[in-house]
């Protein structure tokens, strides 16, 4: 057999930044996009000359460029994800890549596809922890990443390529896409990780636009239908990771699923189902997802977050925004998406035509991710469009109310309330989840911005209190927890509810004791009387110019005209630590306590400014 031809470094010397006008990457409309064409133009013969020529594990992506060390192994189908990014330059015809058509090219893109298909198991299942276990991610993923490299292969008047090899691969595809939808482990298991499963949303819609199949069709449009509401996601709006809520997981890979089928299913009957689960998510995301003062992004609810580590985020891009016009508060403007393109422009310009060769180890250094959203029609609204729907966002559109949502599967309850002066969550719930904390979650203001802000996997930065040396905010099961509305106990509901918007306590009670929070219109009344060593902590969010103060048993912190203090009692110890930091946020935890119980409050008001 002929020895592959190496593929050849690129040669940046007949082109010019000008060249890349039309790259959609390079206009920073890919979120997953971190880096510019020319990045990838440059590492890319580096990537592709690293495929297996020969041997058992021909066509293997011998390269950690996506996914994390460990994960590398040779049985693992994820690995090998990466052939779309091949697929990418070898049907990309444009000015700026030599790679199209190239025979160097197509004999790696063909032996790796030929190595994933030799992975797939009788069942058609993909395996990624061990040689033959498949399971749903593998799977599941494999369908949406082969979807794009299907669509690229099958373009009119594109570069030659294997026939029967496609037709094998379009036959593996759909019987992966099958068992995705029909198992009933596999469904089952993606309940509880909607992000793994909704891949084959993406990946199945993609295939049968290119491949009509009657079958398919019906199979994906009563899974998009009817497991979804209380199954994939939760009759409080969020989807489940791990049968919990997570930021990262949702925004990030939930929502690339989305929007590459929201490619296919608009103006199809997949539409509808698509688009219905997505305004229930963005309703939940409107409580959740705070938006900061000068416009610079949005804080969550972080501490019930499930599986990652998400604080903070400057936009969530989804082209359903065009249908969901709740998701027009949180994605970019048109004009911030110009203003956006040109910075980023004008970074990788700067480094014309030298960029990086460090990155690419990092396990995400040369992520498929970047390719997928290529042929993707983008949408953005105008700026009047997103301003509108900013000013809809509860929080902002009422000064007064209180909402729950309630999880039927995990009895997960979220509270918020918004009074005159201030906007926080209570959280309540029971989760093997070692990084949730539940409580108080966040103290937010119009004007100020976020806070307080409780972090997950923190035994300190919580807004609760320690008894004891250990943090009760922990664990926080619902028999737990007692609410009183207008001074009668009231419970919640499963889903979403308004309730009356009367004077609000909610309390902790055990045998030892008992711990009452007092949403007053003014302020947050906080009285523990649980017996032992009782510490209270507050995460505060700090930024550069806020001015700290403390007195005898009050503690201030100013920023612009707004002014939030603590006052515990000159009876209580108080110490300040300095964390780490999120965004624009320096973490800094005041705690104080004492072994007699501790009463405190917390106010937001505008400062009174003296003429000296």
């Amino acid at each position: 057999m002929k020895k592959w031809d190496p593929v050849p470094a690129m040669d940046f010397s007949t082109l010019s930044p000008n060249d890349f006008d039309n790259v959609s990457m390079d206009h920073r409309r890919n979120a997953n996009a971190r880096e510019s064409m020319p990045y990838f133009l440059q590492n890319f013969s580096r990537v592709a000359n690293c495929v297996i020529e020969e041997g058992p594990q021909r066509g293997y992506m011998d390269a950690n460029i996506w996914r994390v060390v460990s994960s590398n192994q040779p049985y693992n189908a994820r690995v090998m994800e990466s052939h779309l990014c091949l697929a990418f330059f070898y049907c990309t015809k444009e000015k700026w890549n030599p790679y199209y058509g190239m025979e160097a090219v197509k004999v790696r893109l063909e032996a790796m596809l030929e190595y994933l298909l030799s992975l797939q198991l009788p069942d058609g299942t993909y395996p990624e922890y061990g040689v033959a276990r498949g399971n749903l991610p593998a799977t599941a993923f494999s369908t949406k990443f082969m979807g794009e490299t299907l669509r690229l292969l099958n373009q009119k008047d594109g570069p030659e390529f294997d026939i029967g090899l496609l037709k094998r691969m379009a036959e593996a595809n759909r019987k992966a896409i099958y068992v995705t939808l029909t198992d009933k482990a596999l469904i089952h298991h993606g309940w509880s990780y909607s992000n793994q499963f909704t891949n084959v949303w993406a990946g199945g819609l993609a295939h049968i636009a290119m491949y009509p199949d009657a079958e398919i069709e019906e199979l994906l449009l009563r899974s998009m239908k009817d497991e979804t509401y209380g199954k994939l996601q939760s009759e409080a709006g969020f989807y489940y990771e791990d049968d919990q809520p997570d930021w990262g997981y949702t925004l990030n890979t939930h929502n690339s699923n989305d929007r590459y089928a929201w490619f296919y299913a608009k103006g199809t009957p997949f539409e509808q189902a698509l688009t219905e689960h997505t305004s229930l998510y963005y309703d939940w995301l409107s409580y959740n997802c705070l938006i900061e003062p000068d416009g610079s992004g949005f804080m969550f609810n972080r501490a019930i977050e499930s599986r990652q580590r998400l604080p903070f985020v400057t936009n969530i891009e989804t082209e359903l925004a065009e249908k969901v016009k709740t998701a027009r508060a949180f994605t970019m403007n048109d004009e911030e998406l110009a203003a956006a393109a040109e910075e980023r422009r004008k970074a990788w310009v700067d480094k014309w035509p030298n960029y990086s060769t460090t990155d690419l180890d990092r396990g995400s250094g040369f992520s498929p991710y970047s390719f997928l959203f290529e042929s993707v029609p983008k949408w953005n609204p105008t700026k009047e469009e997103k301003d509108e729907q900013v000013k809809q966002l509860p929080y902002i559109k009422s000064r007064s109310f209180i909402h729950q949502r309630m999880d039927y599967r995990t009895q997960l309850v979220n509270l918020y309330v918004r009074r005159s002066s201030y906007y926080c969550t209570f959280n309540s719930g029971v989760s093997r989840m070692k990084q949730q904390r539940f409580g108080l979650g966040f103290l937010w203001d119009d004007a100020a911005g976020m806070l307080v802000q409780s972090q997950s996997g923190s035994d300190l930065a919580v807004w609760g209190f320690s008894l004891n040396g250990e943090l009760y905010e922990k664990s926080l099961g619902i028999q737990a927890v007692h609410y009183k509305l207008g001074g009668r106990r009231t419970s919640p509901v499963i889903g979403c509810a308004n309730w009356d918007d009367k004077p609000l306590t909610v309390a902790y009670i055990e045998r030892d004791g008992h711990r009452e929070i007092c949403f007053e219109d003014d302020c947050i009344v906080v009285n523990n009387q649980f017996k032992g060593e009782v510490e209270e902590h507050i995460p505060l969010m700090i930024l550069p110019d806020d001015r700290l103060s403390w007195g005898a048993g009050v503690f201030s912190l100013r920023r612009g005209n707004r002014v939030m203090t603590v006052k515990f009692g000159d009876n209580c110890s108080a110490r300040m630590d300095m964390l780490g930091k999120i965004a624009r946020y320096q973490i800094a935890v005041i705690t104080f306590g004492s072994g007699d119980g501790v009463r405190y409050e917390v106010r937001v008001c505008g400062e009174i400014l003296h003429p000296n």
